[in-house]
């Protein structure tokens, strides 16, 4: 079950929308419920598309065995799961405001982007956004930041601080650059150069926990205003998120990864949803 929440990226789909949800939550604006249906459906869609598309390519190579074991296993799931997400994000949006719909499709192009080489009939030696040297973690930063934080402020015409989109980009680098970690081998095997594989693995991890601490500094100034025992309950979670990106290394296995890396998204959030 667990592999299946984890491989499925059913787990990660609830993890984003648990911070869409957050944000929405701090605002004031109150939940709404066809844009966290959207935020699900698309990262159940595209990451499900994503391992499809890199079966043949990654499912050899020691580092993605399990994984795309998985995957190979249970090609029937995985493109019923493509269906269920392509689905539920269209359910959500259509229930959403018009006003949104064309950031959704900028941040749906640049995530499709991502992974497929739509760019092939322009570019032929860029097919994906992915295979651009140095691109890969910025881009997953800026459109997850832009999904979690973007959407909720323009469906809610305003009501966010810039506080929130500087401590929410901070906490997802420092959750992505371990994926970064991740790959690393994999990456210097195809002579992609990425933000990992020019740090380094120690140098990449402290710059992990350098962005989460500076996530923790703002998210002080963010919710001052807080009695001290919720700050100390928020403090708690990037203790934990700490914790966990300590541990990253990249023979870490996929699970680690997506039950507690990605988990710690899950976790911030519900720590920072029981306090408003």
């Amino acid at each position: 079950m667990i592999a299946f929440l984890v491989y499925s990226h059913v787990f990660l789909g609830v993890c984003l929308a648990s911070l869409a949800a957050q944000v929405m939550q701090i605002s004031g604006s109150g939940l709404s419920w066809p844009l966290l249906v959207l935020i699900w459906g698309a990262t159940v869609f595209l990451y499900n598309l994503h391992a499809l598309i890199r079966l043949s390519e990654k499912r050899d190579f020691p580092r993605y065995q399990a994984r795309y074991a998985w995957v190979q296993s249970n090609v029937g799931w995985v493109k019923i799961l493509i269906g269920i997400g392509m689905i539920a994000s269209a359910v959500g949006l259509l229930a959403l405001p018009t006003r949104l719909w064309g950031l959704v499709g900028v941040l749906g192009g640049m995530s499709l982007a991502y992974s497929v080489p739509v760019f092939t009939p322009f570019f032929n030696t860029m097919p994906r956004l992915r295979d651009i040297p140095y691109v890969k973690f910025f881009v997953l930063v800026s459109v997850l930041t832009v999904t979690v934080v973007g959407l909720p402020a323009m469906l809610s015409l305003g009501g966010l601080k810039v506080l929130t989109w500087v401590r929410m980009g901070l906490f997802l680098a420092a959750i992505t650059l371990p994926f970064d970690i991740r790959d690393l081998e994999f990456d210097r095997h195809q002579g992609l150069p990425t933000l990992a594989t020019w740090l380094g693995e120690d140098r990449a991890r402290q710059w992990a926990l350098v962005a989460l601490a500076l996530s923790a500094v703002v998210a002080a100034f963010e919710f001052s205003a807080l009695p001290f025992a919720k700050l100390m309950v928020m403090a708690l979670g990037y203790g934990v998120t700490w914790a966990i990106l300590m541990r990253v290394r990249t023979e870490r296995s996929g699970l680690f990864y997506g039950v507690w890396v990605e988990g710690a998204l899950l976790f911030q959030s519900l720590l920072i949803l029981t306090l408003f």
